[in-house]
């Protein structure tokens, strides 16, 4: 046993009374004598640091505080106050005592001291003492880092005629203890709120106020202090004490028989209620405690309508024997009157209700498969543990019992030397295998694998690993034997049969490529042969998990936070708007109107709400009780089932949707906040919120009235941001509806969406530019904390090849592919693997509109603030891909709209919303300019006619006219002659636009991809005609087309294979397909490849392309996609 270390130093004080004569000193000078002896004591002195316990008696307690005070008021040396960690008081008259002047007379006329005058130290302790409330004071201010413990005095003093305590407990404890909890805010609400809702309401939850501290921390007495509270203020209370002894004394019934009571005691109508369920004869067991809470408590005491609230006091609830029990009793229980229980315990483990052992149960069964030996030992394991993370570790972990066992079973198996590799093996395919395989799928995977026939697979699986896997007799399926076996077989401790993860998966990946690679996979050599049906006789078991799992055993593309698509939904011909969702649903709101709720878990459809106009923005109610939908006229409230609960017409479009339990917030265009209640629509509150200028004394009206058009709510209702087209952001104080602040940018980009921290803790508001830039500001301040650019997302990719389809052979060319980014970035691709080459030039911030490249190795860009750049190339290997020379600069004041340069490439056009421009490339020179309106020209993309005479010109095709313009004499017309092209768009479509166009010179094919619109619904629609060869005279040729490709049929028109003379386009089905050029009428079309959806586009502004190398590029955020080698498939299908 250690020993005990006895105190280094011991210093005693006393304090003199005085003589016969006079005695002036009080409190305060013995004090001060008390602290320069502290001070200057050569004991202390000698280690400065052991720190100083004090323990004073009587008036002792007193001159310690003041010497405490005195020390901690020392503005030169604070040594001995940050030494003072303990005091202990002994019957201290902290606010003095009734018998101190009693004591003074006693002293002055006894005969044994001779004393004549009183003592001025008496009178500071006398209650009420000045002296006695000032040191009480000063002390408090400097008590927070002492520990103090006080003891008072519990016998009386014989005082001759009678006895009695010289100080009273009141007086010996210090002020403030239990005091502490009527100043808690959250104490207060519990004691005492009950507005007029509360005391109207028929049904009432009991609320729980719950103090839990470790043993010895005053609980008891903090339970004892609100009872005499409660006893002074007349409220109506029940107090129990659980306290280990008896077994009555830590029973539930046993409090239970008690609180009701105490009610009846308090209550006569309670007690009138329990005296008529006594004389009904109603028996029971009296120590069943769910028996007395059914029939006394929610039968009788709960149904009765008390008009004033009812308090329990429980202390101790952890000496309950089933406290759990009782929390079990409350849920769920509704009274008739306010209910308000204070419990004190000590800290308690983890409790568990019904649903969490039920959870806990389920949990347990699922991860038995039936493998006893395992629920032994887990439950086990769960017997000494109480948390829900230990438990969870429990249930996901190995038992220590089950280590060992594997440990036996993989020894055995490696004592067979011949045929270990064997056993290895099947074991990499079961524990790796998506999904379990048949019999045959995994004897004909080894077979490929290791090149091993098993001859009888079934007998070889069981005996080589029958101990850790099994075959089903019923569906021949192979399963492993436990969960944890399959954690066994991935950790050190499998030794030589542990499996590497990444090397199993790599391992099938390759085995199921070899057999999708194979002589029997292979197209036929030759087209004709594509309609003849083949033989499927020595088709392989384990090819349709070849084909429909291979994937999942590689890892995505290169990106070191990539996230796994947990499903992509197709919404076919509807466009959506917006999307919410919550714990459990997934809402999609359209521009039909329609609003379709996705389950969370499946993604599959669960209902269908029609609005009845198209969606702007939709929300979910975090209770899971009902969704809005707001449009241009109303906003509407449905619940989950389908069913409008109420709809309101707006003045103007919402921007923002959000909600509490009890309303429903919303911000319009017009600057407007409004709370509707979630129950029945009633307007709340309406407040305008209008746009603060950063110069207030702009009379511009444009500076003083905007319309947001997009705002956020922090969490917590506390602020609104609100955002512009122009101008800062304008931050809001929702409570006194006042502004506070602006957000800005320090180069005025523009806002494309903002977002304040759902966490109300973090006061940060977080907006994205329209410029991939982000920035974070605080919220209250506007003062940014961080900005930087995001990701760089490809915003448009062009290609050698796509813009010259047809190169004609040379050395030096290289496979490249050009992108531009939003933040600015001119950037080259390798076309073979996809992987950036570098960053050629950059437009400063200003995101990327389009590109453009020519024979003569010259790119140009444009930006969204209309300035092209025009640049030569060095492609020439061994040189890295660069920009060498500037060639010429522009800015436009119209947007830019396409940019193409003719066939030489000694001209580049660039055609803008309003006016097109040719440049002459090699000096950089206006050539000329054609100015039109919107009447003049509403549809139109230009073209060049390669390996024609009009291949050194452009030529326009506008509304459904084919003109074509001299390059070097821009706008010179080449011919007078003119081309219509009479085509007609889909029913109930209107053409919106020209998504792209190309022509191919062998067959004089010109191909149109239009863009049409339906109400909500947008779609592709090709058409094919073929031009003339040569054009004369001055009537117009009007052109048919020969081919339509509609939109039920054909999603994107992707391009001209030159070699085949195809047609290549995106089915509807996401297959990369192809027609033939030179049998447009034949009823049939070539399927290719499979595209997955991540990888298409809606949008028009970057479109797939193929490579000089005949490989397809896609777009994916930042990176291209390249799949090479794509058209050596080729299946030949019907048309629909």
């Amino acid at each position: 046993m250690a020993k005990r270390k006895r105190p280094s130093t011991v210093l005693a004080t006393a304090l003199a009374a005085g003589g016969t004569g006079s005695f002036i000193l009080n409190v305060h000078d013995f004090g001060r004598a008390l602290y320069e002896e502290l001070r200057s004591s050569p004991s202390l002195r000698q280690k400065p640091q052991n720190p100083i316990i004090l323990i004073g008696h009587s008036m002792g307690g007193l001159v310690i505080k003041k010497a405490v005070i005195l020390a901690h008021q020392d503005g030169i040396d604070r040594t001995l106050a940050d030494r003072i960690r303990c005091i202990f008081f002994l019957a201290t008259p902290h606010r003095g005592s009734d018998y101190a002047s009693v004591l003074n007379r006693i002293l002055k006329v006894t005969g044994v001291t001779g004393l004549t005058s009183s003592r001025e130290y008496i009178g500071d302790l006398t209650k009420g003492s000045t002296s006695a409330m000032l040191i009480n004071d000063d002390f408090g201010r400097y008590a927070d880092n002492l520990l103090i413990y006080s003891f008072y005095e519990t016998l009386a003093t014989d005082l001759g005629i009678s006895s009695s305590l010289i100080v009273e407990k009141d007086s010996a404890i210090l002020a403030g203890s239990c005091q502490w909890i009527d100043e808690r805010e959250d104490f207060k609400e519990w004691r005492d709120a009950l507005s007029e809702s509360d005391a109207a309401r028929k049904n009432h939850a009991p609320w729980i106020y719950w103090v839990n501290a470790n043993p010895g921390a005053g609980k008891t007495v903090l339970a004892t202090y609100l009872q005499s509270q409660f006893e002074e203020f007349r409220l109506q209370y029940a107090f129990y004490h659980f306290h280990v002894g008896k077994k009555t004394s830590q029973s539930l019934a046993a409090f239970l028989r008690s609180v009701a009571f105490q009610m009846a005691i308090s209550n006569a109508a309670v007690r009138e209620a329990v005296a008529i369920l006594f004389s009904d004869d109603s028996t029971f067991d009296q120590d069943d405690a769910r028996t007395i809470w059914s029939k006394v408590f929610k039968s009788v005491i709960f149904q009765i309508p008390l008009a004033s609230p009812q308090f329990w006091i429980i202390d101790a609830m952890d000496e309950c024997l089933k406290y759990a029990e009782f929390f079990s009793l409350l849920k769920a229980t509704q009274t008739r009157f306010p209910l308000r229980i204070f419990i004190t315990s000590r800290k308690l483990p983890d409790t568990q209700n019904d649903e969490e052992k039920q959870s806990l149960t389920q949990e347990i069964l699922s991860k038995s498969d039936a493998s006893f030996l395992w629920v032994r030992l887990v439950m086990d394991e769960l017997e000494g543990v109480y948390g829900y993370e230990s438990i969870m570790s429990v249930l996901q972990g190995i038992p220590e019992g089950m280590m060992s066992y594997y440990q036996r079973i993989v020894a055995e198996m490696a004592a067979n030397r011949r045929e270990k590799h064997i056993a290895k093996a099947i074991l990499i395919w079961v524990v790796t295998a998506t999904r379990p395989l048949s019999i045959h799928e995994l004897s004909e995977a080894i077979k490929l694998d290791i090149k091993v026939h098993l001859p009888s697979a079934k007998s070889a699986v069981e005996g080589l690993c029958g101990q850790l896997v099994s075959v089903d007799n019923q569906t021949g399926l192979v399963h492993i034997l436990h969960a944890t076996a399959r954690e066994f077989l991935l950790s050190e401790e499998a030794g030589e049969f542990k499996i590497p993860k990444s090397e199993a998966h790599e391992r099938i990946a390759l085995t199921c490529l070899q057999l999708l690679t194979s002589p029997a996979m292979q197209p036929p050599r030759h087209r004709n042969l594509l309609r003849q049906k083949r033989s499927e006789q020595n088709t392989s078991s384990l090819l349709h998990y070849a084909i429909t799992q291979f994937s999942e055993h590689l890892v995505g593309l290169q990106n070191s936070d990539w996230d796994d698509c947990a499903a992509t939904l197709s919404f076919e011909d509807e466009s959506a708007a917006a999307v919410a969702c919550d714990n459990s649903l997934i809402a999609v709101g359209f521009d039909s109107g329609n609003i379709h709720l996705y389950n969370h878990s499946s993604c599959q459809k669960d209902q269908v709400i029609s609005h009845g106009s198209p969606i702007d923005t939709i929300l979910l109610d975090p209770l899971g009780s009902c969704v809005a939908a707001s449009g241009i006229k109303f906003l509407t409230v449905w619940d989950l089932g389908g069913n409008l609960l109420w709809k309101k017409r707006l003045r103007s479009r919402c921007i923002l949707l959000m909600s509490s339990s009890t309303f429903i917030f919303g911000v319009t265009m017009s600057g407007k906040a409004f709370q509707w209640a979630l129950a029945d629509g009633e307007l709340l509150a309406e407040h305008l919120y209008p746009y603060q200028p950063l110069d207030p004394n702009s009379k511009l009206r444009s500076e003083l009235v905007k319309a947001p058009f997009t705002a956020s709510i922090s969490p917590e209702f506390e602020l609104l941001a609100l955002a512009y087209s122009t101008g800062p952001i304008c931050i809001y104080e929702l409570q006194n509806h006042s502004w506070i602040t602006w957000a800005i940018d320090e180069i005025s980009r523009n806002v494309a969406q903002l977002v304040f921290n759902p966490n109300p803790d973090v006061n940060l508001l977080l907006v994205a530019y329209d410029e991939g830039h982000l920035t974070l500001y605080e919220s209250w301040s506007g003062i940014p904390v961080q900005s930087q650019a995001s990701d760089n997302r490809a915003s448009r990719n062009e290609d050698l090849g796509t813009i010259d389809p047809y190169p004609e052979d040379g050395g030096g060319r290289r496979e490249l592919i050009y992108a531009g980014n939003q933040n600015g970035n001119v950037l080259a691709y390798n076309s073979k693997d996809g992987r950036q080459i570098g960053i050629l030039y950059s437009h400063h911030n200003a995101s990327i509109k389009c590109l453009a490249v020519s024979n003569s190795k010259v790119l140009a860009s444009g930006d969204i603030n209309g300035t092209i750049q025009a640049w030569q190339l060095d492609v020439s290997p061994p040189v890295a891909t660069k920009a060498s020379r500037l060639i010429f600069q522009a800015r436009f004041t119209s947007p830019i709209v396409q940019m193409l340069f003719n066939q030489t490439g000694e001209h580049l056009l660039i055609s803008t919303i309003d006016s097109d421009y040719v440049y002459d490339v090699n000096s950089g020179t206006l050539a000329g300019s054609l100015v039109f309106s919107a009447n003049q020209r509403s549809i139109w993309k230009w073209i060049v006619l390669r390996d024609t005479e009009h291949a050194e010109h452009f030529t326009l095709v506008s509304d459904r006219e084919l003109v074509s313009y001299s390059s070097r004499n821009f706008p010179a017309k080449i011919s007078s002659s003119r081309v219509m092209l009479d085509y007609d768009v889909e029913d109930e479509f209107v053409e919106t636009g020209i998504v792209s166009a190309a022509f191919h010179p062998e067959t004089m094919f010109l191909v149109l991809d239009i863009r049409q619109r339906r109400k909500y619904v947008t779609a592709s629609c090709v058409f094919i005609f073929e031009l003339p060869r040569t054009r004369s005279g001055e009537a117009p040729t009007s052109l048919k087309p020969v081919r339509i490709l509609t939109s039920s049929f054909c999603m994107r028109f992707l391009g001209i294979n030159r070699a085949d003379k195809r047609l290549i386009f995106l089915h509807r089905n996401s297959w990369v397909s192809s027609i033939n050029l030179l049998a447009l009428h034949d009823q049939r079309y070539t399927q290719h490849f499979f595209v997955p959806n991540e990888f298409i586009t809606n949008s028009d502004d970057v479109l797939p392309l193929q490579t000089v190398d005949t490989a397809f590029a896609f777009c994916l955020y930042d990176k291209l996609a390249v799949i090479k080698n794509g058209l050596k498939f080729q299946e030949s299908k019907d048309l629909e």
